[in-house]
């Protein structure tokens, strides 16, 4: 049944129906028993609507946005856009933006950070990170090196210590980073040169800038809580520092080894928090610590990285030199 409520005009009627022919086999209907008055209004609308002929066409909105695409005058870098089958008018605007951008560009204006050229370009230093993830940068069309401007990261919290044995570890708690530290520092030499605050995940906005420490090895080591999220971490760095000149991550199993055997030891069990767990999970682990983690996990349990404290660190590192 059509509903005829005041508002409904015979444009409205229309999309409920395709055609004029629609129209016409609608009106030779006869009414439904019981609905005369409802079938009556809604065919002196449809009457009325066909009287006024059809309906003027919408204009194409995303056609008109393709052929602005193709006739503005780009600037040779942006000649592709002309050829720009995913247009729309806003990104339009934002493109002709760029392209005063490059129009004006100079040979010696330096590059800067992202947020700062979406500042300058957009009034808005959010947007260019936005833009950045559309199809315009993915396809490899236009980069961020064509903006002059760069990504940058969180700095890298950090101690250092020599003499070391040059190893680097990433550690994801802070107190366990404290006790790993003064540990370090009171050995010599230390096996680690490198200790690396992860803060949790805050790691994956900073891990970029590790290729700025001066690292005597290619493998990094991670120790942190024996979670699902705490596996989530390590698997993260590892994908994301691939394809740095050979780098890998690897967790720092002497740590682990100690979590678990005191884990088992204790009188309590903690607990896992809300994260879920994968499989994959287990594929940082070495073999002999894999059964035991997702029997860890099908408890409900985890194992806190704090297990280790600053005594037991002292122990391990003295067996490292």
């Amino acid at each position: 049944m059509i509903d005829t409520k005041d508002d409904l005009s015979g444009r409205q009627l229309s999309g409920l129906l395709r055609s004029k022919k629609d129209f016409l086999d609608f009106i030779d209907m006869e009414p439904v028993p019981g609905d005369v008055d409802n079938f009556t209004k809604v065919r002196a609308l449809l009457l009325r609507f066909l009287r006024d002929d059809e309906p003027p066409a919408m204009p194409d909105k995303k056609k008109d946005s393709l052929k602005e695409w193709r006739e503005y005058p780009w600037h040779e870098k942006l000649s592709w856009c002309k050829d720009y089958t995913h247009a729309d008018s806003g990104m339009l605007e934002k493109m002709k933006l760029v392209n005063n951008f490059l129009v004006n560009l100079k040979d010696d204006d330096p590059s800067i950070p992202i947020k700062e050229r979406s500042l300058l370009l957009f009034g808005n230093e959010h947007i260019l990170d936005e833009i950045s993830k559309s199809r315009l940068f993915l396809s490899g069309k236009m980069t961020l090196d064509t903006l002059r401007c760069y990504r940058t990261w969180l700095p890298i919290v950090h101690e250092t210590f020599e003499p070391s044995l040059g190893r680097t570890i990433i550690i994801e708690n802070r107190d366990t980073f404290f006790s790993f530290c003064k540990a370090c520092g009171e050995t010599s030499p230390s096996p680690y040169k490198h200790v690396i605050f992860s803060n949790g995940t805050s790691i994956y906005d900073s891990i970029a800038g590790i290729k700025d420490l001066p690292l005597d090895r290619k493998d990094i080591e991670f120790f942190g809580d024996v979670d699902a999220l705490g596996m989530e971490i390590p698997i993260r760095l590892r994908d994301a520092v691939s394809g740095m000149d050979g780098l890998t991550v690897r967790i720092a199993e002497p740590f682990y080894d100690k979590a678990m055997e005191l884990y088992e030891k204790c009188t309590y069990r903690i607990p896992a928090k809300k994260y879920k767990w994968r499989e994959s999970h287990l594929k940082v682990l070495p073999e002999r610590f894999q059964k035991l983690v997702k029997d860890l996990y099908l408890r409900s349990e985890r194992i806190p990285q704090e297990i280790v404290n600053y005594v037991e660190i002292k122990k391990i590192l003295a067996g490292m030199t």
